[in-house]
């Protein structure tokens, strides 16, 4: 376990303990291979539902109809794993060098997301893709499940510039993981 300094909303630092990358990956992935794609509520639009809230982690199940996404965002400092059961998702993020990058993530693939990450998900195939992610610390915030919607006809490669603009944030060196997608 390690421990994050995370602000409170009066501006003090609450230290959080947080699970390990590889413990996060491993819970995903298992969750991903129970695949309770039946928890998920019906519908045509991007929506989930959280099969685990623990002290030290959270766990949601979303389905990304073809076409839906997620703009530009990162997790309030917690880490993550994504883990995907079905489909297929285009993760746009923001580099070590401040450049955006993109990776497919796979049915079958995890992957493990630092505390500073940034990211743009979106899935722009013609099938519904399903995903497992797990938070650690849990998200202290909901917003980023409300967050305005993009289909893959409002994804750019100038707005995702944009938004990897250093003033927008960037992660730095001491946090760095390897970017390979586990089978």
């Amino acid at each position: 376990m390690s421990t994050h300094g995370l602000p409170t909303s009066d501006g003090d630092t609450q230290c959080t303990l947080a699970l390990e990358p590889g413990l996060l990956a491993d819970i995903a992935a298992g969750l991903g291979a129970s695949a309770p794609i039946d928890r998920l509520p019906g519908g045509e639009a991007r929506r989930w539902t959280c099969l685990i809230e623990a002290e030290q982690y959270e766990a949601l199940i979303i389905a990304w109809p073809a076409g839906t996404g997620l703009r530009m965002h990162d997790h309030d400092g917690s880490s993550a794993s994504l883990h995907v059961v079905a489909g297929q998702l285009r993760e746009r993020y923001i580099g070590l060098d401040g450049h955006v990058q993109t990776r497919w993530l796979q049915a079958g693939h995890t992957v493990s997301l630092p505390h500073d990450h940034n990211h743009e998900v979106i899935n722009v195939d013609g099938v519904e893709a399903v995903s497992i992610h797990v938070y650690s610390p849990p998200l202290r915030e909901v917003e980023f499940r409300i967050d305005a919607e993009i289909t893959a006809t409002d994804v750019t490669d100038e707005v995702v510039s944009r938004l990897a603009h250093p003033a927008y944030g960037q992660r730095s060196p001491q946090h760095a993981t390897p970017d390979v997608a586990r089978a």
